[in-house]
């Protein structure tokens, strides 16, 4: 310690103050760069007993190196600035140069984009412009629709108060043509009356020989049937056998067809039909064990024509569980509460002279279509005597 602190008197006694600081700065820079070597320096020194002063050569060489440092790092700092100032020249320079392009840039897209948000300006005024148009025209229709409306109601409600006026004057009218018309109606009503009772003589004359031939002809069907009940009785109780049971619902079929034809010459067909199928409605409620499901076809459709499942009814019969007598009288039973139906409603839906007609014109068919070869005549004398009802003998004896 003693002998470094006399080095550093005898070094300060030739370096000026400045120099020290300087001397120092360096040591200290030169020990954080490569601190080894100074350990090797230092080591030569405790070598030769640490005790070595400083002579004035080695400070002249350090003053030099301290210097070469010193300027190097001036250099180096001045260097730095140069650059540093030629960049900002060269920076500005360039700017100076590329600004004018930059700013003729910028103005161009400058340009571009005030075009085009000029564009969207003149597209949104249009657009506004076409709303306002649209929304002008509409309003205009809807004043105008509430114009007409107003006026259409103005006009209704004049036109009913000259409606009401004009009733009232043909009401005025009315009431004194009334009392015209009642003087002259009193006359035509006199003279109306001598016609009338004029006519009712001629048709009464008309009518009671119609009767008087519907009776002649009802007596006959009445003798006729009466034969045919003595030969029953001559051969005991009724009973037909399954094949005579076909014959007679296919004879009854042809028979409704030919009733159906005469029927739409005095009514619709429409009406004619409904009339049909509502007699096996009918005739279906009195006799159930018969007609059940008969109204309806294989497929279970409605027969709207008034036509009956002839299968569906024979198996109805032979189903029955009673005698084959007792059958028999239910199968006539049924099928002549069918054709009654229907000869009744010609009669309510005509009058008793048109179902007059219709009867004596269907009976006459009938014996054509007993003369088919399929159809004997005993099973004509069984369908008129078991299934053709009365109805038309007894209106015209009641009458």
């Amino acid at each position: 310690m003693d002998k470094n602190n006399e080095m550093q008197a005898e070094n300060s006694a030739v370096l000026t103050e400045e120099e020290e600081a300087l001397l120092r700065e360096f040591e200290e820079e030169r020990r954080e760069k490569s601190p080894e070597p100074e350990q090797k320096k230092e080591e030569p020194a405790r070598q030769n007993g640490g005790s070595a002063k400083a002579t004035e050569a080695d400070v002249t060489e350090l003053r030099k190196l301290i210097e070469e440092e010193m300027r190097a790092k001036i250099e180096n700092e001045l260097r730095a600035k140069i650059e540093l100032e030629l960049r900002v020249d060269l920076a500005d320079q360039i700017r100076a140069e590329i600004e004018p392009d930059i700013r003729k840039q910028v103005e161009a897209e400058m340009r571009v984009k005030y075009e085009d948000i000029m564009k969207d300006v003149e597209k949104v005024e249009a657009d506004v412009a076409l709303r306002e148009k649209e929304m002008r025209k509409k309003i205009e229709a809807e004043l105008e629709a509430r114009i007409r409306r107003d006026v259409e109601f103005e006009r209704n409600k004049k036109q009913e108060e000259i409606i009401k006026k004009l009733e009232m004057i043909e009401g005025i009218e009315a009431k004194n043509a009334r009392l015209q018309e009642d003087e002259i109606k009193k006359s035509l009503k006199e003279e109306m009356k001598k016609e009338i009772e004029e006519e009712r003589e001629k048709k009464k004359a008309e009518l009671l020989k119609k009767l008087e031939t519907s009776q002649k002809s009802t007596i006959t069907d009445q003798l006729k049937k009466e034969k045919v009940r003595q030969e029953v009785q001559k051969h005991g109780a009724v009973v037909i056998a399954h094949s005579e049971k076909l014959v007679l619902l296919r004879l009854f079929e042809e028979t409704q067809k030919i009733l159906m034809e005469l029927m739409t010459a005095y009514m619709s067909a429409k009406k004619v039909e409904t009339i049909f199928a509502r007699s096996v409605e009918k005739a279906e409620k009195k006799n159930p064990e018969v007609l059940k499901k008969a109204a309806v076809d294989k497929e279970g459709k409605i027969r709207h024509d008034g036509s009956v499942e002839v299968a569906r009814v024979l198996s109805n019969v032979n189903a029955l569980t009673v005698s084959e007598e007792k059958k028999s009288l239910l199968f006539f039973a049924a099928l002549q509460d069918i054709f009654d139906e229907r000869i009744l409603e010609a009669e309510v839906g005509t009058d008793l002279e048109t179902k007059d007609k219709i009867m004596s014109a269907l009976l006459a068919k009938v014996d054509r279509v007993f003369a088919k070869s399929e159809f004997n005549r005993k099973m004509g004398n069984y369908f008129m005597e078991y299934i053709v009802p009365n109805t038309s003998m007894q209106s015209g004896e009641n009458t």
